[in-house]
């Protein structure tokens, strides 16, 4: 190598030292210049140029509208460097909780290590707030809806804190024994925290395993709630293990029904109900639901998801052209909205409320087969991309070839399935 080629690659070398010093510094300015030292680095500079003085993630939907933190910001353009495959909307969100929690180790000594994103996430959070080594699967807390609660109790329990302290500090609404805490500790590595917390209290409560997969995916469930909320369903819990009747069908149903007792009676309590009774009146409600007629109609706000339309006409054996085309349409009226559950004999209208307040929406899967679309499935997206119910006519859950259809769309829109079809 001739003295005019090594002096090249050493200028060339100072300049990316120099770069990587002037990131380093604190801006004044959040807008950004674009340099030339990675792909990614360059869709986060160009992000800041665009984003009028907002964070970093405002152009990723998982964090869009949670309040600018200056240490995420940095936590992001160091990570777009070092490992630019997690500036993904996937981990964007995960490296905005990782940004709020303490750090008990300098960023810049992070050096990367492992293979797959989910691994390099890891080892980027064992280093800024572990202090001893803690189950995987808590590190998928970052992900989850209810990353702001879940991800200090990660930061405590890498840092040699209790699990069930944390939960008598008040740091989570959960009531938890030593007992729940050790099981939901030794849950395997794909568990989601909130998840292995909620089946431990259900087993240890002695609900029947045909009802865990069914309660996991219920509102209550599936979020954390306030501490009397949390202690009224811990309640229902209870009582669901002395009151097996119930079919893992009926589950979702039956908490919505008694979401809307406890609405008209704030001192509602699950002590001495039957089954029967709670069953009986829940089938009254749909019913009485069906008869709603909407005398004032009112929009809802598109929720940006695209619509589908799938073409699955063949011919069969004997030849002949069948034709099969899905549809998967938003519902954006209320008027729409109690048709559908007079069409599907369920309580979707009382969703009206949480679709106004952007926490969810409701979407209508058709099939057409020549004499029209006829209704199939009614599919509820909520506010962090994610399916969590899919319900047929009289909430039967969806059949194979629904579920293939609904996974194409979800594809198409980067939307999460957790339905439990």
């Amino acid at each position: 190598m001739n003295r005019r080629r090594r002096q090249q690659i050493r200028d060339s070398a100072n300049a990316l030292k120099k770069q990587r010093a002037q990131l380093a510094r604190p801006k004044a300015s959040h807008a950004a210049v674009v340099r030339r030292v990675s792909g990614a680095e360059r869709t986060v500079q160009q992000a800041l140029e665009h984003c009028n003085d907002r964070m970093v993630g405002t152009l990723f939907a998982k964090v869009r509208a949670l309040p600018r933190v200056a240490t995420s910001e940095r936590l992001m353009l160091t990570v777009a460097r070092e490992a630019p495959r997690l500036i993904d909307p996937d981990y964007v969100g995960a490296l905005y909780w990782l940004g709020r929690l303490p750090w008990r180790a300098p960023l810049d000594e992070w050096r990367k290590s492992g293979k797959g994103r989910a691994t390099v996430f890891r080892t980027l959070a064992e280093h800024l707030i572990g202090r001893y080594e803690l189950p995987p699967f808590l590190y998928n807390a970052f992900f989850e809806e209810d990353a702001q609660v879940l991800t200090p109790v990660v930061a405590e329990l890498a840092a040699g804190g209790s699990l069930f302290r944390a939960c008598e500090a008040g740091m989570l609404p959960l009531s938890l024994t030593r007992r729940m805490c050790h099981m939901a500790l030794s849950s395997p590595r794909q568990t989601l925290f909130l998840s292995a917390m909620r089946n431990a209290q259900l087993r240890i409560a002695g609900v029947p395993p045909r009802l865990l997969s069914a309660w996991m995916m219920v509102g209550p469930a599936r979020r954390l709630q306030g501490e009397q909320e949390e202690a009224f369903w811990w309640t229902f819990v209870r009582w669901l293990a002395a009151c097996p009747e119930p079919e893992p069908s009926e589950l979702a149903p039956l908490c919505d029904y008694i979401g809307h007792l406890r609405q008209g009676d704030p001192n509602f309590r699950m002590k001495g109900r039957s089954a029967h009774a709670l069953l009986r009146g829940m089938h009254q409600w749909h019913h009485q639901l069906a008869k709603v007629r909407v005398s004032i109609d009112r929009s809802f706000e598109a929720s940006g998801f695209s619509p589908g339309q799938y073409d699955r006409s063949r011919r069969d054996a004997d030849g002949n052209h069948r034709i099969a085309v899905w549809r998967m349409e938003e519902i954006l009226s209320a008027a729409a909205l109690a048709l559908e559950g007079r069409r599907m004999r369920h309580c979707v209208y009382s969703y009206a409320s949480n679709i106004e307040m952007g926490n969810c929406s409701i979407w209508s899967l058709t099939l057409d087969e020549g004499r029209g679309p006829a209704p199939c499935l009614t599919v509820e997206v909520n506010g962090r991309g994610q399916i969590v119910q899919a319900r047929g006519r009289l909430n039967r859950v969806a059949t194979s070839q629904e579920h293939q259809v609904l996974m194409t769309w979800a594809g198409e829109n980067g939307l999460e399935v957790r339905t439990g079809t």
